[in-house]
């Protein structure tokens, strides 16, 4: 039987890379929390593709919420866009290898209708990184044989 190679979860990468970068920030993955800290990042994987046998190539949206002003929102968006990007340089985003990070939609007011009290900017990124494969008895990956 071939071996898998299954997609690495880019998203919760992103949260991971962001939430050691700013551990004062509440960094979380998938739907939407239906409660926000001071601050706080939404990941969400929206799409993307494999470019080829070992690179994902996911587009990752992010919303950034602050409770205290817009300002303190797109400043948040900010520090972020940059932890990001240094991403790249550094080869690593969370516990994967990256290879690029481009921005889609640089970080921009979003106001959300369902709780208008909440400062939100939102930002989309292709983030580039390295599948790995899964050995076929256990879940984790595994190395090459």
């Amino acid at each position: 039987m071939a071996e898998l190679i299954v997609a690495a979860d880019a998203a919760d990468a992103v949260r991971l890379h962001l939430a050691a970068a700013m551990p004062d920030v509440e960094c979380t993955a998938g739907t939407t929390p239906a409660r926000f800290a001071e601050r706080s990042i939404n990941t969400v994987r929206t799409g993307g593709y494999q470019r080829d046998l070992v690179t994902d190539v996911a587009t990752v949206s992010l919303d950034y919420r602050h409770m205290s002003s817009e300002a303190a929102a797109e400043e948040l968006a900010r520090l972020a866009d940059a932890h990001l990007h240094a991403a790249e340089r550094d080869g690593a985003l969370g516990p994967l290898i990256c290879h690029e990070v481009t921005t889609l939609a640089a970080p921009y007011l979003n106001p959300d209708p369902v709780n208008p009290s909440v400062h939100r900017v939102s930002a989309s990124y292709q983030v580039a990184v390295r599948v790995a494969p899964v050995c076929e008895d256990t879940p984790r990956a595994c190395p090459r044989r």
